[in-house]
């Protein structure tokens, strides 16, 4: 079971396909042990004749995904823990153990191979309109964006050159360097992202499986990200209705208020779906009523050949398919299952295993390969994925990877740049709409951009553009959520192919207004950063992110988060301080909130409940406190009290911010009033 991302820049064939027919059924497989996915068994078994043959290309060991409740039964056959995240575990083990491991399993767990993600300026960016907001200085400032990339080749001499400024943080999680390798996909998308918001701060991470994703989608949350993109899919994930692991993993971030932007993918030409049909009962899947094949068109010899089945029976299967890679050996225009299958993959479904079949091969020879699906009758829909070969046939309808398909994920496909305003959709950009019918992609945007290693094609390209416009909203807007950016983002649409949201253009193409966005906001409720009525922890999240400088605060969100009168000197950062976080975190709780301030007049304690303030006056004086609101109306005036408690009912009092004095007056009769301060009414 792999995972993968289509390398944006591909050669388009049309070539036909030689009339090359199934003969005979399915051959019968052995299996061994079906806690192990199939290729692990076929590793184990070559592991024995490789061993005997003492061969130079003898594989000693394997990394295989457990779940995590799996981990306390690796020890007994010597593996070593590789990595951890809060669902999954990665161990390595000698291939002569996998059986062994296999053993030692209780019946309910399974053993595979990781999911594997793969991947596929600034003039050109102009055709999105992005210099006008630039030039009025909405740049990203404030505001930390996540690159979670496969490779950053490069990226010491592209920070360099300038061409990527502003890295604050960076993380190989593949244990072969950030730039080790000869792949530069993530540094071409950060060489987007800033060209698009300059000033936002970036933080990267290189990842190659499902375990690093997670763990990098953690670490980022932990620094206060606010826009993630993610030029990469997966397949074999889910049916293509955005509820497996990888799509989980960004509705999480999403969840903990972080964009989420994705590369819709680059699989139009490389994708089927359809029902399962086997018309004539030979036990192949029919394509039509004539055809049992697929032909992966022009492979030459050396290619690598990756395709990928899946069945909408997640997360579990008992309906058993089959995957089958096959060659016309003897060029007589049919094919034997018998002496012509080149490559497999025959996973025992029944009932623990998830309904996924791989199969990855490097072609000795060229030609046209073919694939075939065997299996039970059933009314099971079926999905396929080809890497590096057009598939053919092919359905564009339903080609896009996870997580592009996750309702709250922001999916983008492509359209060249240079022909921006033909309103042409790259011929490869994945389209939807998804298995359970939602429209996707959610927009287009260009690709094709020159960076520092030639121009960058694909939805890998086209995904960067929109992150940074995130970016720049949440430049201006710090406080919009995601489904507000959501449509905010769209409101910088113009809709091309058929009218409405579609399941090719989404909402349109990204262009963006010749002015800025201006926020309409009115007077919110003290402690209401967010805007949306209420006291809660996306609040909380919001004040802590300011007072750890990774965002800035509107006028009338700081107004809001201002909770606390100030205490002592003025403070750098305006007079929000640590406080303020401790009284909005309480309120947000449904707690009493209390604090207390020194001042010439005294210690004047103030606490609020739901219907009373009560001002605990300091020893030694007669005083009186008297509040007004913000027009200078006198709202409440005490008695002269000599240290006692003052209370002042707030029950027909309206919600907001007051000010108030304090005065002493002495044995001499002499009156000492303190400086105006503000207290919040939150009932």
């Amino acid at each position: 079971m792999r995972g993968a991302f289509f390398i944006a820049l591909v050669g388009l064939w049309a070539l036909g396909a030689t009339a090359q027919e199934l003969v005979g059924p399915p051959p019968a497989k052995s299996i061994l042990d079906d806690r192990l996915e199939s290729g692990l068994v076929e590793l184990a078994q070559r592991r024995g004749v490789l061993r005997a043959l003492e061969a130079e290309n003898d594989p000693k060991t394997v990394s295989v995904i457990l779940e995590r409740e799996y981990e306390r039964f690796v020890a007994a056959v010597g593996a070593q823990i590789e990595a951890r995240s809060s669902r999954f575990v990665r161990v390595r083990l000698a291939v002569e153990k996998l059986l062994e491991l296999a053993q030692v399993l209780p019946r309910d767990a399974y053993v595979r191979l990781p999911l594997r993600p793969w991947g596929s300026a600034r003039a050109e960016l102009e055709v999105t309109g992005v210099q006008g907001w630039h030039a009025q200085g909405l740049t990203g400032q404030g505001v930390r964006v996540a690159v979670i990339d496969i490779g950053f080749t490069g990226l010491s001499e592209a920070i360099a050159s300038g061409r990527i400024a502003n890295v604050v943080f960076q993380k190989d999680y593949t244990r072969s360097g950030m730039e080790g390798g000869d792949d530069s996909h993530g540094t071409d998308v950060t060489e987007i992202l800033y060209a698009m918001a300059p000033h936002a701060e970036f933080v990267l991470y290189r990842i190659a499986d499902e375990v690093d994703l997670e763990n990098a989608v953690e670490d980022a949350l932990r620094r206060g990200v606010r826009v993630i993109n993610h030029s990469v899919g997966w397949v074999n994930t889910d049916f293509g209705d955005g509820t497996g692991i990888i799509a989980q993993i960004a509705q999480s971030a999403v969840r903990h208020g972080a964009v989420w932007v994705n590369a819709a993918g680059n699989a139009a030409q490389r994708h089927w779906s359809g029902p399962w049909h086997d018309f004539d009962g030979d036990g192949w899947l029919n394509l039509d009523a004539h055809r049992e094949r697929f032909t992966l068109a022009a492979v030459e010899a050396g290619d690598t050949i990756e395709v990928f089945l899946t069945w909408d029976e997640w997360p579990r299967s008992r309906t058993d398919y089959d995957l089958y890679l096959l060659y016309d050996l003897n060029n007589d225009g049919q094919l034997d299952p018998e002496t012509e299958i080149v490559a497999s993959s025959t996973n025992r479904q029944s009932g623990r295993q998830p309904p996924t079949e791989s199969i990855a091969y490097r072609a000795p020879l060229p030609g046209d390969y073919v694939l075939a699906v065997a299996g039970p009758p059933g009314g099971r829909r079926v999905k396929i994925f080809s890497f590096n070969h057009d598939l053919i046939p092919s359905i564009a309808a339903g080609s896009l990877l996870a997580p592009a398909q996750a309702p709250d994920v922001i999916a983008v496909g492509a359209i060249e740049y240079t022909k921006y305003d033909q309103d042409v959709i790259e011929p490869f950009s994945s389209q939807g709409p998804t298995s359970d019918g939602r429209l996707k992609p959610d927009l287009v945007a260009p690709d094709g951009m020159q960076t520092s290693t030639g121009r960058f094609f694909g939805t890998s390209a086209s995904a960067p553009v929109v992150a940074g416009v995130a970016a720049l909203l949440l430049s201006r807007e710090p406080g919009l959520s995601v489904a507000h950016l959501r449509a905010r983002l769209f409101a910088n649409t113009r809709d091309v192919g058929p009218a409405g949201q579609d399941s090719i253009f989404g909402a349109g193409k990204l262009v963006l207004s010749s002015q800025p966005p201006i926020p309409t906001e009115r007077t919110r409720l003290p402690g209401d950063l967010t805007g949306d009525g209420r006291l809660d922890k996306a609040d909380v999240k919001l004040l802590r992110a300011y007072l750890r400088g990774w965002v800035a605060l509107t006028p009338v969100q700081a107004a809001a988060a201002n909770l606390v009168a100030p205490c002592g000197p003025p403070h750098d950062r305006s007079t929000i301080t640590q406080d303020d976080y401790r009284a909005l975190r309480r309120a947000s709780r449904g707690r009493l909130v209390t604090f207390e301030c020194y001042s010439q007049t005294g210690l004047v304690p103030q606490q609020l409940d739901a219907t009373t303030m009560r001002f605990a006056l300091a020893p030694g004086g007669i005083s009186r406190v008297e509040v007004f609101d913000l027009s200078g109306r006198s709202v409440f005036r005490s008695d002269w009290a000599a240290s006692r408690p003052l209370a002042w009912d707030l029950s027909a009092l309206a919600n907001g911010i007051y000010l108030y004095v304090v005065a002493v007056k002495g044995a001499n009769g002499e009156v000492v009033k303190s400086k105006i301060r503000k207290l919040v009414v939150l009932k």
